[in-house]
């Protein structure tokens, strides 16, 4: 296999045609659905938070959701009766723990009216990625609360049944960061911090004591190779430094390469002297997780079609959104088409395949208010948006093509509980018309 490095001078410009800004269009809603976490104890109900991290579509024209919630109870730090009755607050802040907790995890089905037909829970569990694996069965993965573990489990589309679940202790604190699947296998990249301590020793007469203060760098990124049993074949350290903290943002695998991009901060020398240093860098890697290449670039995002790599970049103050597209050993400019925001802070999320057209999404407008969905034809180029104008914070998570050929759009919410004043996050199903030409 040939090695290749990207460089500046292989980002080469296209001629572009610059489209004209188009009046904003609001989105053509057929059906919304909003799912909230509640639980109730003592006859009173608690509105908790429920947020999706993921979506696939199913053979039989349903929706899998993955998602991450919580709960507390405010009375739970009642601390009325701990003087004069300590049973009886006993009693009731242990009614209240046994429901709360600080973050749990779940996938659920979806039938085509939107209709929830069955839920299985992650105690103590996140689900942060999920991902397709064939007609009657899909794959999850997430850490542990705890952050000890990551884990991945294999889940039957039909009924929900988990076939296998494993766990892997491969770092001091862990997260997932990206899941992806290519050549009979899995992949998990992850994040893995270490606390460094910078001892300290003080002498006090004939008393030596030790103190030490924690460091929390670096962050490095973790990609993990798993069968289709879900058992670890093989883990490798992505580019390791010391100090210097190291975060995916985006993973897609082939069954060639493993694709990377990564956020970063850290220490380096500039001119001799020590300075802090930030920005995105993108991964090339082999099947065996080893680095190809490796660049420093200005793209926020990549995304990944059915026949390319995308990039896009969206600065702050700008009303632009740009794309790019990985060819071989060169990234090409394809486009760049103007979406006029007040606040310019457009910000791209994902991309979806569909049998004539691609669609990005993501949001805009201060606080993310606006749902943003774009129409790309399959030579990259945008040719029309939609927005959704929103009272409160809005998130996309993803975008889903329909069995009728339309969309779906799956993402979360803050929303206000007027009867304690305080925010919770609610799941937002929008089915919308497709559009394009």
């Amino acid at each position: 296999m040939m090695l290749y490095r990207l460089s500046l001078s292989a980002i080469l410009l296209l001629p572009i045609t610059y489209v004209r800004a188009q009046p904003a269009k609001d989105i053509d809603i057929i059906k919304q659905t909003i799912f909230i976490y509640a639980d109730s104890v003592n006859g009173k109900t608690y509105l908790g938070d429920y947020q999706p991290t993921g979506a696939i579509s199913c053979t039989d024209s349903s929706y899998i959701i993955s998602t991450v919630f919580s709960i507390n109870f405010p009375e739970q730090y009642d601390t009325t009766d701990l003087d004069n009755d300590f049973e009886k607050y006993y009693a009731r802040t242990q009614l209240y723990e046994e429901k709360a907790h600080i973050s749990s995890g779940s996938v659920f089905k979806l039938n085509k009216d939107l209709v929830k037909v069955w839920e299985v829970i992650f105690k103590d569990k996140r689900v942060t990625h999920i991902i397709p694996c064939d007609n009657s069965s899909f794959i999850v993965s997430g850490e542990r609360i705890d952050q000890k573990v990551i884990w991945i489990a294999k889940i039957s589309s039909t009924n929900g049944s988990i076939l296998w679940l494993n766990e892997f202790k491969v770092g001091r604190t862990l997260s997932t960061c990206g899941l992806s699947t290519a050549n009979g296998n899995f992949y998990i990249l992850g994040e893995t911090k270490r606390l460094v301590p910078l001892q300290i020793k003080q002498h006090y007469g004939k008393t030596k004591i030790e103190l030490f203060r924690s460091n929390n760098f670096p962050s490095s990124l973790l990609l993990l190779c798993v069968s289709n049993k879900g058992h670890l074949k093989w883990k490798r350290k992505i580019d390791p430094k010391k100090k210097y903290n190291s975060f995916g943002n985006d993973f897609f695998s082939t069954k060639d390469r493993h694709f990377i991009l990564s956020s970063f901060d850290g220490l380096a020398k500039v001119n001799g002297k020590r300075k802090t240093v930030r920005g995105n860098a993108f991964y090339t890697l082999n099947k065996k997780g080893k680095i190809q290449s490796k660049q420093v670039i200005t793209m926020n995002d990549m995304l990944y079609t059915d026949s390319a790599i995308l990039f896009t970049k969206t600065d702050i103050g700008s009303d632009h959104i740009i794309t790019y597209r990985l060819n071989h050993s060169a990234i090409l400019l394809t486009d760049s088409f103007p979406i006029p925001s007040e606040r310019k802070d457009i910000r791209v999320l994902g991309a979806l395949t569909t049998k004539d057209y691609y669609y990005i999404y993501g949001t805009m407008q201060e606080n993310n208010k606006d749902f943003l969905v774009c129409h790309m034809s399959k030579d990259f180029r945008i040719t029309e948006y939609l927005r959704h104008d929103q009272e409160d914070y809005n998130e996309i998570v993803s975008l889903l093509e329909t069995s009728d050929n339309n969309l779906l759009l799956v993402g979360w919410s803050y929303k206000n509980n007027d009867a304690t004043n305080h925010l919770y996050t609610c799941m937002n199903i929008i089915k919308i018309k497709k559009f394009g030409n």
